[in-house]
């Protein structure tokens, strides 16, 4: 997979250099690392515990939208 991202990024970004490319690519791998993470704690969330780490912003404007028939 790592090869892939890096044959796209060079096709796609061919002014950047590897230092760019790699910055990229480690951030991918870090917040595939994280996803993977958070992932794994689903099961422990509960209705009582959930917004402890889920932060809704802008859920005003769903629900205003929904309050409108839009949703």
């Amino acid at each position: 997979m790592q090869k892939t991202a890096e044959l796209n990024l060079r096709l796609a970004f061919p002014e950047w250099s590897e230092a760019q490319r790699r910055a990229v690519l480690n951030g991918m791998a870090r917040n595939l690392g994280w996803m993977a993470a958070e992932f794994a704690r689903l099961p422990s969330y509960t209705r009582e515990n959930i917004e402890d780490v889920l932060v809704l912003d802008g859920h005003e404007n769903f629900l205003a939208g929904r309050a409108a028939g839009k949703a």
